[in-house]
């Protein structure tokens, strides 16, 4: 599901994982914030995914990281996740990224981006993993920001 803007733009990009059998909820139990289930969703197709590849490149300009992901294989990855690291493998927390836990469709690339909540320090990580996917280390590069005259 792709929302647009009048140009075209996307502005917002939605998967949805549709189970063969819907879970039944019972209503006659809600809580104020619950609602037990009286039988779950089956998702047990997700287990017979075929295994995806990702590659990812990165870059880091101050306190903004780019990440862009590529599925050259031939099956879905599925729920992508990604986790800036510094250069001892701490996770740098805060981190806002433009989407997480994404799928990618055979062939196809995306960008996210992540604020930082400092400038960066050399030696960051962007660890990439997913349901089907071998986790992979994306190294950062420095961009430059380059002045017009």
């Amino acid at each position: 599901l792709e929302l647009k803007d009048h140009n075209g733009k996307v502005l917002s990009h939605n998967f949805y994982w549709v189970p063969e059998k819907l879970a039944e909820l019972d209503w006659a139990k809600t809580k104020y914030t619950y609602t037990p289930a009286k039988s779950y969703a089956e998702m047990t197709a997700l287990r017979q995914l075929p295994a995806a590849r990702v590659e990812a490149m990165a870059s880091v300009n101050g306190d903004t990281v780019r990440l862009r992901l590529r599925n050259p294989s031939n099956a879905l990855a599925f729920q992508v996740s990604v986790a800036v690291r510094d250069a001892k493998g701490q996770k740098i927390e805060p981190q806002m990224w433009s989407a997480n836990y994404i799928e990618l469709m055979p062939g196809e690339q995306r960008e996210l981006v992540a604020e930082l909540p400092h400038k960066a320090q050399s030696g960051l990580m962007v660890m990439v993993s997913g349901w089907n996917i071998k986790p992979i280390t994306a190294t950062t590069t420095a961009s430059k920001a380059v002045t017009k005259q």
